[in-house]
């Protein structure tokens, strides 16, 4: 999914919230680079990830850093959350 918006001083608070649900094949023969995963990128009108640490956002089913719940044994959630960008500069 993508979303474009042209920012100004009215926008410049750019705030979304999230919920995953991914499979978490760790008990088949898939390495951590081949899992589903979830990425968010926040980037400039030229491409490039705008420096900050909410700009780039991964996780993959089952990342040990995320607090997914197990749902069965290969499927994984998280609850909602907030986050919020400041792109003023």
């Amino acid at each position: 999914m993508t979303y474009w918006i042209d920012v100004d001083m009215s926008n410049r608070l750019f705030v979304y919230e999230y919920a995953m649900i991914l499979q978490d094949p760790a008990n088949t023969p898939h390495s951590v680079s081949e899992r589903p995963r979830f990425i968010v990128k926040t980037m400039d009108n030229l491409g490039q990830v705008i420096p900050g640490n909410c700009s780039y956002y991964e996780t993959y089913g089952g990342d040990p850093n995320n607090n997914f719940t197990y749902y069965t044994s290969e499927i994984t959630y998280s609850n909602w959350k907030k986050v919020a960008i400041d792109l003023s500069a």
